[in-house]
């Protein structure tokens, strides 16, 4: 009888594991056990996923107790198996996974035929895996599988990457393999910028991912994944999945299991030498219709990133200026299980308190010929704060889409500063003059002028909008419409209060001037815009009409200075006409984007006469999406010049810097030219991306300098200029070079060339085009090893800078990166860290800069068990890291050294729950 029940079974088995498969009816199924090596029994819920030899997932499961499953009592017997199926014969890997087990790459060979007849079941047999094993405090773990590759999606596998005591999620981030991390939470995947992170699919904070990165634990993640989402109304659409690839790129962090309806996280106390401390705190709920999650910070290292985990390339990203910094925020995001209608509100605050220091030296070219050089010194201090919320409600409903949005938005910033900036003739290489001493007699002959300042300012800036979309089927034709309108409001108001002293030898072109100002500003804007689309089999026409009014009203009001008080008012009408064309054919994707504009524009300066424009402006854009990763694109942008910048007026609030208008300003264009091409593959976990650029400007709006040699004073006045350009190459490859991925190998590489064009000279008789051509390039290589307890990374990188102009003045510097970081875990969970880095400079001419410094960094770290970690970290050991950064323009080469944070230790305590 129980044989009979076991066979009846097994048919009803093998047909409901066809049907969940959802394959094709020529598919061939693979059938099997999944068993721990030791005991030999069958493993529940273990995964399984097949990936073909392209390392593309094409189909995956996990084992299920049948019996237990459809309530059949085996007299306790289990049937515990798995059935999956493949597209066709061929190559195939296994990959088995399991919570503490080992993974398990099983290859197989399914044939076309068995016993003279075509394969439509292939037996695997029993798959064993085997246990993690503990051993003297440490775990020793086989090499986890990196990344997994599914079409456009990119897994990866947080386990596989090996992370220092109390990381944060920027650090798993920066390990992925294909993927960057800039300065700001700007991810990049193959080249390709991410719009948004969310945690477990859903929105965080707004899509701020900075505050993900800065806050999360890497230790509860579980995964990450890099996908193509569509807009949240595409469901209206029914798109098909080859649409997907002009979506934005996102990036889902999914959180373990054991994270899910509990609360996660951790509060850090830091304090260490030169009175340093760093405090910081996390807490996140979420379940299936609620996620609360806030945090706070407050240090005076003024940086997020510890410093023994740095992934930079240059010493600026390195240093840190002393700052203050407090911030904390709150997020909720609400889902209806019935609806899926969903609420999210994000707060957050903070402030930062900056201390400024920089010294600059420069050099200026002339289109005539002639060059000087400047010096620069700037101290004071910056402080800041701010407030931010943002609200949305969207209720997705069978036919109609509804999304309301809300934003409030307050900062306040008070800045102090001292400055002092010394125009002098070019001095001989020999002769450095320091910039405290440029009014001593013996160095009358090179001094131009002086100036010394003093400024105080303070600005208030209150910002808010609404915003509501609705989206339907229409019920006459079927196609889809979109209504879509917002509306904002802006208050400003500041005040500066300026008093400064100019020195030169000629007495009668000294000097000192004191100016107190205020400047409220206002604006506000309203747009509105409906789309209709139309979807065929192979074409997509979406028509749009948009509205858009704009309004600003800014005042300067200066005490006994009538001629540079003004009021000033700008009205700006703008009716937009769009029509896309989008065509697909055999997964290629062409679209055409043809914007029509009209435009009226009206400005008002007590200064002057009123001024008013009309413009008709056609911008259009074209878009080739292949299937084997390549990417085009062709855009004409036109912008109107400023209608402030039109009214023909002499401003000199500024004591050193005069500047006019220019009633004959043309509107600019710029035409981009783009082709793109990235790849990846889950065989050794290989990603690759190369991307180049060009752009040419016409009309593009520099601004001439007129200088005056008796007084160092500069008069700028906007013009236009055709012929700039941009070319510009990107390149990166990543991969892993073993099956163990024990060695992992990353590189990039740049290059970018740029034409621009300035109008620098002391007379109007001889306003000389000038032009400069400037070459940047860069190539960084990182090698990285890894075992279950030892991670080194090996890195080297350069980075060179030149210019030339058209007079054939030549500069140009070349900085070079070398080092080494090191995780090591001990047994009885300590940890080691450290980071040293040495940078070596050429073609730097500023004073007191080190041509080859180096920067240590290191940390020693205890758990006690699973809640409480201790962190002791060493900043700058060698007290060698100051902050340089070289800029190279059409008329000058500059030099800028900045304040950094002085060597210190610190001592953290982190409670993890």
């Amino acid at each position: 009888m129980k044989t009979l029940i076991l066979l009846t079974f097994f048919a009803l088995y093998s047909s409901i594991s066809i049907a969940q498969q959802k394959g094709k009816t020529d598919s061939i199924y693979i059938h099997g056990r999944v068993v721990e090596k030791l005991s030999q029994r069958p493993i529940e819920d273990a995964s399984i996923m097949a990936i073909n030899t392209q390392g593309d997932i094409v189909s995956s499961t996990k084992t299920v107790d049948y019996y237990k499953l459809y309530g059949i009592d085996g007299g306790g017997d289990v049937l515990i198996e798995f059935s999956l199926a493949v597209p066709n014969f061929g190559n195939y890997t296994l990959l088995v996974q399991k919570d503490k087990f080992l993974d398990l790459s099983y290859p197989i060979t399914v044939p076309e035929k068995q016993y003279r007849k075509r394969t439509t079941l292939y037996e695997v047999g029993d798959l064993s895996l085997e246990r993690v094993i503990e051993l003297s405090e440490a775990t020793v773990k086989a090499s986890k599988v990196m990344m997994l590759v599914k079409g456009d999606t990119i897994i990866y596998n947080a386990d596989a990457f090996q992370l220092s005591n109390g990381s944060l999620l920027d650090k798993l981030i920066e390990q992925l393999p294909g993927v960057s991390l800039k300065n700001g939470g700007q991810i990049l995947v193959n080249g390709e910028f991410v719009s948004s992170l969310l945690i477990d699919g859903k929105d965080f904070f707004n899509g701020d991912a900075a505050v993900a990165l800065r806050n999360l634990p890497a230790y509860a993640v579980n995964k990450v994944k890099v996908y193509r989402r569509g807009a949240e109304d595409s469901y209206l659409t029914m798109k098909d999945t080859t649409d997907r690839r002009q979506d934005p790129l996102v990036m889902d962090v999914r959180l373990r299991k054991d994270y899910h309806s509990r609360w996660l996280g951790n509060i850090s106390l830091g304090g260490g030498t030169h009175s340093r401390y760093n405090l910081r705190g996390f807490a996140m709920h979420s379940s299936d219709i609620l996620r609360f999650t806030t945090y706070g910070r407050l240090n005076n290292v003024g940086d997020t990133r510890r410093p023994t985990e740095g992934d930079t390339w240059s010493i600026e990203d390195f240093s840190t200026s002393p700052t203050i910094d407090k911030e904390g925020g709150a997020d909720i995001y609400w889902q209806s299980l019935r609806s899926k209608a969903y609420i999210t509100a994000s707060l957050k605050g903070g402030q930062q308190i900056e201390t400024i220091g920089s010294g600059t030296m420069s050099h200026h070219y002339l289109t005539d010929g002639t060059s000087y050089d400047g010096l620069e010194k700037t101290i004071g201090d910056n402080r800041s704060h701010s407030f931010e919320y943002n609200g949305r409600f969207v209720l997705p409903l069978r036919k109609v889409f509804i999304e309301f949005k809300s934003l409030l938005e307050y900062q306040k910033t008070e800045q102090n500063t001292t400055s002092q900036s010394a125009l002098l003739k070019t001095l001989p290489s020999a002769i450095t003059i320091p910039i405290d001493s440029v009014r001593s007699p013996i160095y009358a002959p090179y001094l131009i002028s002086d100036s010394q300042s003093k400024d105080a300012g303070m600005t208030k800036n209150l910002t808010t909008a609404l915003g509501g979309l609705v989206k339907f089927v229409s019920p006459l034709t079927g196609n889809t419409i979109t209504l879509d309108t917002d509306a904002s409001f802006y208050d400003g108001k500041a005040s500066n209060h300026y008093r400064g002293d100019r020195f030169t030898w000629n007495v009668s072109d000294r000097m000192i001037k004191e100016n107190r100002a205020s400047l409220p500003s206002q604006t506000y804007s309203l747009g509105t815009k409906i789309d209709y689309e139309i979807s065929l089999k192979a074409f997509r026409w979406k028509l749009s009409y948009g509205y858009s009014y704009l309004y600003t009203k800014q005042d300067r009001d200066i005490p006994f200075d009538i001629i540079n008080s003004y009021s000033y008012n700008a009205r700006h009408n703008r009716h937009n006409l769009q029509s896309d064309l989008e065509w697909i054919k055999d997964s290629h994707i062409l679209l055409l984007r043809l914007p029509l504009s009209f435009e009226k524009r009206t400005a008002n300066d007590t200064r002057a006469t009123q001024i008013q424009k009309h413009y008709t402006l056609f911008t259009p854009s074209f878009t080739w999406l292949s299937p084997f990763g390549l990417y085009a694109y062709y855009n004409l942008s036109v912008d109107p010049q400023k209608m402030s910048q039109l009214f023909d007026i002499t401003d000199t609030y500024n004591m050193q810097q005069i500047y006019k208008g220019n009633p004959h300003l043309k509107p600019s264009q710029q035409h981009t030219f783009e082709l793109n091409y990235s790849s990846k593959a889950k065989k050794s976990a290989q990603a690759w991306h190369a991307n180049t650029r060009y752009s040419i400007g016409h009309n593009e709006v520099v601004y001439t300098s007129l200088l005056n040699t008796a007084t160092g004073v500069y008069t700028l006045t906007p013009k236009n200029v055709s012929g700039n350009y941009l070319v510009s190459l990107d390149a990166g490859y990543s991969r892993s070079l073993d099956t163990q991925n024990h060695w992992m190998l990353s590189s990039e590489v740049g290059a970018w060339i740029q034409r621009q064009s300035y109008f620098t000279t002391t007379s109007l008789t001889n306003m000389e085009r000038g032009s400069s051509n400037s070459e940047n390039f860069k190539a960084n290589l990182r090698l990285t090893w890894r075992l279950p307890q030892l991670q080194i990374n090996l890195k080297t990188g350069v980075q060179t800078l030149s210019a030339t102009n058209n007079r054939a003045n030549h500069y140009g510097g070349t900085d070079w990166v070398n080092g080494i970081l090191l995780n090591y875990n001990l047994p009885y969970d300590f940890q080691i860290n450290s980071d040293f880095t040495l940078f070596l400079r050429s073609g730097y001419s500023l004073a007191g800069i080190r041509h080859c410094s180096s920067l240590w960094n290191a940390s020693i770290s205890k758990s006690f068990g699973k809640h409480l970690g201790f962190r002791l970290e060493a900043y700058d050991l060698l007290h060698q890291l100051n902050s340089i950064e070289r800029i190279a323009t059409a008329s000058y080469w500059q030099e800028k050294n900045k304040l950094t944070l002085p060597k210190y230790f610190m001592l953290n305590a982190t409670w993890i729950f």
